[in-house]
């Protein structure tokens, strides 16, 4: 139930963040005025690669969030069914500690993602 609670906070986290980037991305969401479409200065078409750029961007994001919601759960039902193996101090700890460790990894190479998408865009 714990480890669930955690996902669900994850799951929550990782759902805030790309709502906050989509703010950010949306012309005027930035303060500023920050980069919007080439259009503006003449430097592309019509803003519409930036809406596809944008679209594509987010279905990769929800794509990598789905594997690791997906391989999450394989590694707990793993962990259910006998997985995980035990140790003379009876080996629930590390385990617990791993698992935290390997969504704090996930979380962090989610990050650092979007960091280089962003500067992607921002290169473009």
């Amino acid at each position: 139930e714990r480890r669930r609670q955690q996902q669900q906070e994850y799951a929550a986290a990782l759902q805030q963040q790309q709502r906050e980037r989509e703010e950010r991305d949306r012309p005027g969401g930035r303060p500023g005025g920050g980069g919007g479409g080439g259009d503006v200065f003449g430097g592309g078409p019509g803003g519409i690669g930036a809406g596809d750029r944008k679209r594509q961007q987010q279905q990769e994001y929800a794509a990598a969030l789905q594997q690791q919601q997906q391989e999450r759960a394989q590694r707990e039902q793993a962990d259910r069914h006998g997985g995980g193996g035990g140790g003379l101090l009876g080996g629930g700890a590390p385990s617990e500690g791993d698992r935290k460790r390997q969504q704090q990894q996930e979380y962090a190479a989610a990050l650092q993602k979007q960091q280089q998408e962003r500067e992607q865009r921002n290169r473009a």
